[in-house]
C-alpha cells in the first residue's frame, strides 16, 4: 500500500491519503449506493419547489425529502456537498453575528430511524455529547483517527440518545464496527440524513441524522425536480 512520501506533499494531504486508503473504508449506513439510482436532492434556491415547502418546519421538511425517496427502490436520498442551502439562511444557528454560514460541509445519506451507523475506519473516541439546541448536531459522537502519520477527525451526529450510553473517551473501535443508530425526530434535526465530510483537526467530519419516515407517498407526490447521479 501507498506510504506517506515526505518528498510530495500533496502524498501527504488529508485528501490523497483518504484516496490511498479507500479500500479501507467500511460502508457508514447498510445500504449498497452503487446499486440502483440513489436520488440526489437539490437543497438551493434553484429548486423552485422548495417554496412550496415549510422548510423550517421539521415535520414539513421531512416528508416532502421522504415522499421522494419512497418513490426509488433505494430507500436512501443524497445531499450534496458544498452546497448553498436556503433553509440556513435566516437560521438562529448558521446566521449570527459570530459566524454566518449557509453552505452545507458535508455529503448527506438521507435515511430511515433506527438505521445502524457504522466505524468507517479504526480510530477511538474523541468526545460525545447531547447539542440540544434548536438545528444542531443533537446526540454527537465525534472519533480520531490517523492514517499515515496524519491525525483527522469524524462526527456522527443526530444519532439517537442510547448511542451514546456506555461510551467513554478513548475507547477504540474497528472499520465496520457499529457506532449507534439515526435517532428520531427531534427539534435539534435539521433533515433526515447521515451526512458525511471529511476533516483535519478541526472536528467536522461524518454525521448522522433522520427523522420520522412517513407514509408511502402516491405518484403524484413523487418530484421530477430532484436527480439521480451522473
Amino acid at each position: 500500500m501507498p506510504r506517506y512520501n515526505p518528498s510530495v506533499p500533496e502524498s501527504g494531504s488529508l485528501v490523497a491519503v483518504l484516496k490511498r486508503h479507500r479500500k479501507a473504508f467500511a460502508p457508514v449506513i447498510p445500504f449498497n449506493l452503487g446499486a440502483g439510482n440513489p436520488l440526489v436532492f437539490d437543497l438551493t434556491s434553484a429548486n423552485r419547489e422548495l417554496e412550496q415547502v415549510r422548510i423550517h418546519d421539521t415535520v414539513a421538511f421531512t416528508e416532502y425529502l421522504f415522499e421522494q425517496i419512497a418513490c426509488r427502490e433505494l430507500p436512501v436520498g443524497i445531499g450534496r456537498w458544498d452546497e448553498d442551502r436556503v433553509q440556513y439562511r435566516h437560521s438562529p444557528l448558521f446566521d449570527d453575528a459570530t459566524e454566518r454560514r449557509s453552505v452545507h460541509l458535508g455529503i448527506d445519506l438521507f435515511v430511515a430511524p433506527g438505521t445502524p451507523v457504522h466505524v468507517p475506519l479504526a480510530g477511538r473516541l474523541h468526545s460525545l455529547a447531547d447539542n440540544d439546541r434548536l438545528g444542531d448536531y443533537g446526540p454527537t459522537i465525534i472519533l480520531e483517527h490517523r492514517l499515515d502519520g496524519i491525525p483527522f477527525f469524524t462526527l456522527y451526529g443526530h444519532l439517537s440518545r442510547p448511542s451514546l450510553e456506555g461510551l467513554e473517551p478513548g475507547r477504540a473501535f474497528s472499520a465496520g464496527d457499529r457506532l449507534g443508530w439515526i435517532g428520531e425526530r427531534t427539534r435539534t434535526a435539521a433533515g433526515p440524513r447521515t451526512c458525511t465530510s471529511r476533516s483535519s483537526p478541526t472536528c467536522r467530519a461524518w454525521r448522522a441524522t433522520s427523522r420520522a419516515w412517513p407514509r408511502r407517498p402516491s405518484a403524484r407526490a413523487c418530484s421530477t425536480s430532484a436527480r439521480t447521479p451522473t
